[in-house]
């Protein structure tokens, strides 16, 4: 007992040691943007951002930092675009998304809220899956595991359009085994990875342009290539070169994604989808005054500012409607682990009804969610709501990390990529990690009983 005392004792001397920095940047980013959120607010996520970004592009071949990926999506989506939004309402050419409260009022949550569930995922003791540096136990990988994945993830997707309602979600679930087994065969075939990201992509595009859900594909993308430079020595220059050009390629793609999401949808079109996307892409590059235009600016901050709905919540609630208590938290934990038969009652995916009832929003054409921090808001509050996200945060990190001990690195992205961002509330996040974690848990048994014996 004594030993493994002494032994937390120092690894949280070491985690202090390590972490007082951190602490003390996102202390004072919180004090500055409470107390002057209209000057400081901005350059105070900006600084976040920039270190956060650099720190996780230098881990890139050393560490599947999955944790990284979380704290930039979280500085990006409720610190940084939430206070461009806030700037820009005082600019005669800005258009977007007004925030509907006070600046005071949210960043009375949203920054020490941000501050606190990055300083969780930070803890190197507890969240071993955002920063391994080795596989433990993932040894000669089985190449037939890779194609049998893949294998089954194109017939869940080629059966998804017909699948009743009841099933979709287990055969969406089952069509990312795609993915899964993309990443297997990388690690089988080393040699050949980058042929692996190159297949790989090109079925996460192909995907992205029938469902115009980029943000998907690019996430994949992105796994793919992190598990590619896996153990591999990558210069500064070709880390923050790719960087900039993948920023670059993301705000090009966003400068016209909307215009092509509705060419579309549009009824009785009969371009194919690539057509219409590679007639837009080269327009945009043909004409570059289209790229910069301000409304450009306007659709970014759009798109990455889930404050925004954070901030429609806390106009809403609890002047229209009262707080939930934790019955929205109820309701997730029911749902996740109950199948729609046995509670025919239990919430619908996507966030309509959360938008609905405590945002007051409705009837909107595309989707949206309160998100992570609007639901931990509209249970308890300001105070209750930064001690849900803590708590949120608490249990994700020992989720990862039992994922770490019991489950080969292939499948982390399968379980984790709804977590690493805050758009989906804690219902859609919860329920996805059981579903996927039976999935990965009873394939992961089959496998190795099937190895074992054979």
């Amino acid at each position: 007992m004594w030993k493994y005392i002494g032994h937390w004792l120092a690894a949280t001397g070491e985690f202090i040691r390590r972490e007082w920095p951190w602490w003390g940047a996102y202390t004072a980013a919180v004090l500055v943007a409470t107390a002057y959120p209209a000057r400081l607010a901005l350059p105070a996520g900006l600084v976040l951002l920039s270190a956060e970004l650099i720190v996780w592009l230098r881990t890139i071949g050393r560490e599947i930092n999955l944790g990284g990926i979380l704290r930039v999506t979280v500085l990006l989506t409720m610190w940084v675009a939430p206070a461009l939004a806030y700037w820009g309402a005082q600019a005669a050419w800005y258009s977007g998304h007004v925030m509907p409260v006070a600046a005071s009022v949210y960043w009375s949550l949203a920054a020490p809220g941000a501050a606190l569930l990055n300083s969780v995922i930070r803890m190197r003791w507890l969240l071993q899956a955002a920063r391994v540096t080795d596989f433990p136990g993932f040894k000669n990988p089985e190449s037939l595991t890779a194609i049998i994945l893949i294998l089954t993830g194109l017939t869940a997707q080629l059966a998804l359009p017909a699948a009743p309602s009841a099933l979709r979600q287990l055969f969406h679930l089952l069509s990312l085994l795609v993915f899964t087994g993309i990443l297997y065969g990388m690690l089988a075939w080393p040699v050949r990875r980058w042929w692996w990201v190159l297949g790989g992509s090109i079925y996460a595009g192909a995907l992205a342009l029938q469902t115009t859900l980029f943000g998907s594909a690019l996430m994949w993308i992105l796994m793919m290539c992190m598990f590619a430079a896996k153990g591999r020595a990558i210069p500064a220059g070709w880390r923050y070169g790719m960087a900039a050009a993948g920023m670059a390629g993301l705000w090009l793609l966003l400068s016209f994604k909307y215009e092509y999401r509705k060419t579309l949808q549009q009824p009785g079109r009969q371009a194919p989808a690539f057509s219409v996307f590679t007639e837009m892409f080269w327009q945009q590059i043909a004409h570059p005054e289209r790229i910069f235009n301000p409304a450009v600016l306007e659709t970014a901050v759009n798109r990455f500012n889930q404050g925004y709905y954070m901030a429609q919540t806390m106009a809403w609630t609890p002047s229209r409607e009262p707080y939930a208590r934790g019955e929205t938290l109820y309701e997730d934990v029911k749902g996740a682990l109950l199948p729609r038969l046995l509670a025919p009652d239990k919430h619908r995916a996507g966030g309509y009804e959360n938008m609905a009832r405590f945002a007051g929003v409705s009837g909107r054409s595309y989707s949206m969610n309160i998100g992570i921090f609007g639901e931990a808001y509209a249970n308890f509050g300001i105070g209750g709501g930064i001690i849900c996200l803590l708590g949120y945060g608490l249990l994700l990190a020992a989720l990862m990390r039992l994922s770490v001990r019991h489950l080969d690195p292939p499948w982390w992205p399968f379980l984790f990529l709804p977590a690493l961002h805050v758009e989906s509330d804690m219902g859609i996040v919860f329920n996805h990690l059981v579903k996927a974690g039976l999935i990965a848990l009873t394939l992961t048994g089959l496998f190795h009983t099937v190895q074992k014996y054979r």
